[in-house]
């Protein structure tokens, strides 16, 4: 396989995910998105990697915290107090 092939451009790997350009970027900068390359100025990820940071991606890990439940009632009536 040639190795052109294997790299993908910021918005492929953005269509794939189904997230914005921009969100890939934080990303980069936070760290936390899938493995990349720079070559001079511009960004390219490996196939393979895009493959293995999604693989690596909790589903359904640990238990979701219930939502808070929250008394409209009360936050009304400290409203009508002021």
């Amino acid at each position: 396989m040639a190795l052109s092939s294997e790299l993908l451009k910021p918005a492929q790997v953005a269509a794939l995910l189904g997230v914005k350009i921009g969100t890939l970027a934080v990303w980069r900068c936070k760290g936390i998105g899938p493995e990349f390359i720079r070559i001079h100025r511009s960004v390219y990820y490996y196939a393979r990697s895009i493959a293995t940071w999604l693989k690596a991606q909790p589903v359904g890990a640990g238990e979701a915290t219930p939502p808070k439940e929250v008394n409209h009632a009360d936050n009304y009536g400290e409203i009508l107090r002021v």
